[in-house]
Order: structure tokens, then C-alpha cells, then sequence
């Protein structure tokens, strides 16, 4: 645009009248009244709808009484849903079970299972299967029709559903029988029911390399020189599990058994330190035990005459085989008869360092959750056995009966048989007291080992638990 065309527009634009501005379209009456009357209607269904939400009562149902009543159930799927065209609850639909546990003690104990036309759901609030049941609780509102109120009603939890596929001919899969096939019979029931042509293929050609006793020409032979050689050899002995590694043969006690692992801790150890330090004098070794939690029999036992005035050598020796027999003692008196453990509680009372309960719960209990542990028989006698031994090893090889049996609660025969499986003998000694002569069994370590063996005839028999 040129500058005199530019001036002429802008004058064209200064001579308009001042009325001739933009005006907004304006609608006609008739739409007025139809929006009016939409925004009305609008208004007046909502103001129903909030009437409706105030006049509505919320009631918070209690657990009933009835044991056949089940609560709603909360259902999560972790793999996938079942199809929607499978939870219309009809013919060839999903159908849901709720099963409850029939002991009254463990009426919250509920089973879900669905049953698919291909698929079986299984879910349960118990167990490894709960998700957090014992923090959370859930609470679904439920509808009731008759009193046109909301009922608040607790449920039993979260159900994990797990699925599978129904086996054929709707038998049930042998779970035992899976088991045992071996992992080449796996692969071939898997690959012939869900594998491709290629894969099927691929089975057959490992199939056919595969180098098994029967199609080696040499199997009979080898195996006579097997036999040969093994009837030349000396028997092998047969290593006990509920025993630290050990030797037979030792010439010595002190090679018989090695029990590291229950003894060693580090020496950054603030227990260690402090019953170091507690060993100089009886005083400030009761101090020590009463501050350390140790029992009053491990105090009175290492109280006596040989472990006085000990050099600083001697205290560092000994402290850890204190510790030892003090946190062994006291795991097996807190699992008791049951053999329950909470790891959790020992580690709050701080009894025992983290790092050596850990080590002993590994070597004396199962683990059945994140901190509950189970000794069992065969894990207790474990348990009494490395006691024993630990404190035979401390001891100079021989020490009462009486007072471990005490400790631990056990009867005397008891406590003289686990001495006699880890390779004991038993004889009778005096000591001098202020109430004159006691007579006492003594155990006392001897080597080469000889365990005792079970008869016929019932002499030298152990109980049972000890070789479980």
C-alpha cells in the first residue's frame, strides 16, 4: 500500500460516525424460551437428584451371627479377568463358590472358587494369598431395596483369584504326578498340547540325541565295574545333619568339631566388647550378664574358680563361646513346646544382635513368613546338640548335666541322651558345698568319636527327634 492510499484509509476511518460499532447478533425470543425452558428442566432434575441423595440413609450393618451368611467378596484377577460374556452368572457362565472355615476359631478364614467353562479361579484370605489382612480392612456399601438405605458392610478382605486351566475330559490335574515326571516328560507334555509344528519337530531331533542307559550298548559292563569297585572300598560314613561338621578320626578334642559358625562374631560387636571387658572380675561380670540378658546358669557356670582372673587373651577366647551358649539357650527356651519364633519381637528386646539371630534362625528354624520362624523336632534337637557342643568346647571338654538340663527344662535322662549322641560319656562325680558332699553326672567329651547306635534289644536308644 502506497502512503497516499495508507492516509486515505486512515481518514475513511476517522469520518465514520461514531454509532456504526460492531453489534452482537441477537437471538430471537422464540430460542430464548427454548433454552430457558432446557436449562429449567435441568436445574429442577438435578435438585431432585440432590433431594434424593439427602433423604438417603447410610446404616452400618455388624458381622452377623449366622454362620452359612458370607459378606461380599472383593476379587482381584492378577493374570486377567474372566471375559465379560462369562459374568452374566447364566448358562455357560462363571459360577462363584464362597467357602468358610468350620472351625470357630477361624471363622474369617473364607475360599473363593470360580468355575469357567475352561478356566478354574481359585482365591483365599489366608495365608501367603492374604494381601495385608491383618492392617487393612475393606467396607462395601450395599444398596437395600426394602428400606431403601445403603448398608455399610465389612467384608473378608482381598481375594487373590488364581486360575488354571480345566484338565481333559474335566478330570483333575495330578499335581503328584507332574511332580514326578522329569523335566524332558514336561517339556514333551507341554510342546505336544500347546507347541508349533517347528517346535514339535525340535522335540523329536532332541529326542532322538538324547544318551540314556538303555541305548548305550556299555551300560551292563560299567556298571559291574562300578559294583566291583564300590564292594572294594570301605564303607563311606554317613555324614549327620543335625550335628556341625565333624571328624571321626580326631586325634584330638579340640579337632572333633569345628563350630565356627556359631561362635564367630565380629569384633566390632558391642556385646562382645562389653563381656570382654566383664570377664576381669565375678562383679563386673554379673553387671555384665544382667545388663547382656545372659542366664542366671551360663552366669553361675563361668562364675567359678577356672575362669577367674583371666588375661585379656584368655577374656577374648571365652566371650564368644559365652555368647553363643547365652543366645542358644535362649532360643530354645523361647520357642518352647510349639517351636514358634517372631523375629521381629527378639530383634525389638534386642537380645541378640541382628546379624547372629539371623545366622541362627537360618540354622535352627524354618522360615515361614517375613518373621515367623518354626523350630521343628529334628531343628531342636539340631539346636541341643550345638549347645552342648559349644559348651563342652568351652569347658575343657566336661561339664554338669544337672544344671544344662535345668536351664532347659528337660528331664535328666533327656539331657544325658543328647550328651551321648555327640559322642559323650557319662560318669558320676562329688563336689564339696557348704552343705556338704553333692554327688553329680558329668559329660564328657571323648575321641575318637563313637556315636550310639540303635538295637533291637532297646539299649543305647536315642529318641527319635534327634535323627529326624
Amino acid at each position: 500500500m502506497s502512503a497516499k492510499s495508507h492516509k486515505r484509509h486512515r481518514e475513511a476511518i476517522s469520518d465514520a460516525p461514531a454509532d456504526e460499532t460492531p453489534r452482537k447478533h441477537k437471538k430471537s425470543k422464540h430460542a430464548d424460551a427454548e433454552t430457558n425452558a432446557t436449562r429449567s428442566e435441568e436445574r429442577t432434575a438435578s435438585e431432585g437428584l440432590f433431594r434424593a441423595s439427602e433423604t438417603l440413609e447410610v446404616e452400618l450393618v455388624a458381622e452377623s451371627s449366622d454362620a452359612t451368611h458370607l459378606p461380599p467378596f472383593l476379587l482381584t484377577f492378577p493374570l486377567a479377568p474372566p471375559p465379560l460374556n462369562l459374568l452374566n452368572n447364566g448358562e455357560g457362565g462363571i459360577r462363584f463358590e464362597g467357602f468358610r472355615n468350620a472351625d470357630p476359631r477361624k471363622t474369617r478364614q473364607e475360599i473363593v472358587r470360580a468355575e469357567a467353562p475352561k478356566m478354574v479361579y481359585k482365591g483365599m484370605n489366608f495365608g501367603d494369598e492374604a494381601l495385608a489382612a491383618s492392617v487393612t480392612k475393606y467396607i462395601v456399601g450395599v444398596y437395600h431395596r426394602p428400606s431403601g438405605t445403603v448398608r455399610l458392610v465389612e467384608t473378608a478382605g482381598i481375594f487373590p483369584m488364581h486360575q488354571r486351566l480345566k484338565a481333559k475330559l474335566e478330570e483333575e490335574i495330578n499335581d503328584e504326578a507332574f511332580k514326578a515326571m522329569s523335566w524332558q516328560d514336561k517339556r514333551k507334555s507341554t510342546g505336544d498340547a500347546f507347541g508349533s509344528r517347528r517346535q514339535l519337530r525340535k522335540t523329536k531331533v532332541d529326542e532322538a540325541a538324547l544318551v540314556t542307559a538303555e541305548s548305550t550298548p556299555l551300560t551292563d559292563a560299567i556298571a559291574n565295574q562300578i559294583a566291583v569297585k564300590a564292594d572294594a572300598e570301605p564303607e563311606i560314613d554317613e555324614r549327620r545333619t543335625d550335628l556341625p561338621p565333624y571328624d571321626v578320626n580326631a586325634e584330638t578334642l579340640a579337632d572333633a568339631y569345628d563350630i565356627s559358625g556359631v561362635i564367630t562374631f565380629s569384633d566390632t560387636d558391642l556385646p562382645l566388647k562389653k563381656l570382654v571387658k566383664g570377664l576381669k572380675s565375678p562383679q563386673t561380670f554379673a553387671d555384665t550378664c544382667k545388663e547382656l540378658k545372659i542366664s542366671r546358669f551360663v552366669e553361675s557356670h563361668f562364675s567359678t574358680e577356672p575362669y577367674r582372673n583371666l588375661k585379656k587373651k584368655q577374656r577374648k577366647l571365652l566371650a564368644p563361646y559365652i555368647l553363643a551358649i547365652s543366645y542358644m539357650v535362649l532360643l530354645h527356651n523361647r520357642a518352647g513346646f510349639r517351636g514358634d519364633l517372631d523375629r521381629r519381637k527378639l530383634l525389638e528386646e534386642k537380645v541378640i544382635p541382628e546379624l547372629a539371630l539371623s545366622r541362627y534362625l537360618h540354622l535352627f528354624a524354618e522360615k515361614r513368613d517375613a518373621v515367623k520362624f518354626l523350630v521343628t523336632s529334628a531343628l531342636r534337637a539340631r539346636l541341643r546338640n550345638y549347645l552342648a557342643i559349644t559348651f563342652l568346647m568351652s569347658s575343657k571338654f566336661e561339664v554338669p548335666v544337672d544344671g544344662l538340663a535345668a536351664e532347659l527344662k528337660l528331664e535328666k535322662n533327656a539331657c544325658i541322651d543328647v550328651f551321648r549322641s555327640i559322642g559323650c560319656s557319662i560318669g558320676s562325680k562329688t563336689k564339696t558345698t557348704e552343705a556338704g558332699t553333692e554327688k553329680f553326672q558329668s559329660a564328657k567329651l571323648k575321641v575318637p568319636l563313637t556315636f550310639p547306635t540303635i538295637t533291637k534289644k532297646g539299649t543305647n536308644v536315642l529318641p527319635r527327634n534327634l535323627w529326624q
